[in-house]
């Protein structure tokens, strides 16, 4: 029993020991250090880094030849079309860009406010082949290029007008690993991205980079890309690329809507010709009478004259008789 609790008691303190040499920063180290690596402009690439610990927090950098410092999570916003996933230790990039050729990358492990890093990793990226725009491209090279095949075009819009505020275009197809939307103003304007577009023309859309690409009305409406023509740019995992067909933008003119129809005014019931219940023929009464003849009667008669008010006025008079004492 005391050689159970001795070896307890060892083990706790090699635990209290480790805790703190790690908050003192030692022994706190990277055990895997993230590797260069070569790819083609399209494809995908994975980093992988880690510590000697088992809890910890892994942050991603990049630093391109300038020294300016990219988180990770960032870098889309500088590279368009490059997609970042994080997986426990692991960074993988996806539709890598050709612009990214030379670029650094480090991992940076915090624990207990002790912060150390890997060494840094260089990612060169090789320009991707670019695919023939004819009736059947690469039919003798099919099988290292031209591997994407659309099965879905963007559609033409043409109908745009006020009442719709967002409208968009989609590709697809298979072995589509990036896209990228191009413009021109009408057919002879000179073909620009659509990122370029939105900074330099107010185009507001979204999705440029990915196979649905929004177009929303702006404060000027749709007049600002009537006309405009589209079209998608579309790599596969080996940087070969091809376009979709162009379609255009414009607008439907209509007019203003039609004020909405008044309610109607309700029914207001008509007046009632006799406002008083009729009152029903008199019949005769017969009521014993006093006189010097005993008892009896005497009948007399009467006319009782009743107008009624309709669109024509008419007189009904009415004969009836009643009883009166007999003296």
């Amino acid at each position: 029993m005391k050689k159970v609790l001795s070896i307890i008691l060892v083990l706790v303190l090699m635990m209290s020991l480790s805790v703190v040499a790690f908050a003192d920063g030692e022994g706190f180290a990277v055990t895997k250090h993230p590797t260069s690596e070569t790819v083609s402009a399209g494809s995908k690439v994975l980093f992988v880094s880690y510590p000697n610990a088992a809890v910890y927090d892994q942050y991603w950098y990049f630093e391109d030849g300038a020294g300016q410092v990219i988180p990770a999570e960032n870098l889309p916003n500088y590279y368009a079309g490059v997609r970042v996933e994080f997986d426990g230790t692991k960074l993988r990039l996806l539709n890598v860009a050709e612009e990214m050729n030379g670029i650094s990358v480090y991992a940076v492990f915090v624990r207990e406010g002790v912060e150390i890093r890997s060494n840094y990793a260089n990612l060169y990226v090789t320009p991707g082949t670019r695919c023939a725009e004819t009736a059947s491209p690469c039919a003798e090279t099919a099988t290292v290029s031209c591997l994407i095949a659309i099965s879905k075009q963007p559609v033409d819009e043409t109908k745009l007008n006020y009442r719709r505020s967002e409208t968009y275009f989609s590709v697809g197809g298979s072995n589509i690993a990036r896209v990228e939307w191009f413009c021109k103003i009408g057919k002879t304007g000179t073909e620009m991205s659509v990122a370029e577009a939105i900074s330099e023309y107010g185009v507001s859309a979204e999705g440029y980079d990915t196979c649905k690409l929004i177009l929303y009305s702006n404060s000027a409406g749709w007049e600002g890309i009537d006309g405009w023509m589209w079209r998608a740019k579309l790599y596969d995992c080996n940087g070969n690329y091809t376009y979709s067909k162009w379609v255009t933008t414009m607008v439907g003119w209509c007019g203003e809507p039609e004020p909405p129809c008044q309610p109607c005014t309700p029914c207001i019931p008509c007046v009632p010709v006799c406002q008083q219940p009729c009152q029903p023929i008199c019949q005769p009464v017969y009521q014993p009478t006093c006189g010097y003849g005993g008892w009896g009667y005497l009948e007399t008669t009467y006319d009782s004259t009743t107008t009624t008010h309709t669109e024509t006025d008419t007189t009904i008079t009415q004969h009836g008789f009643g009883v009166q004492p007999w003296y």
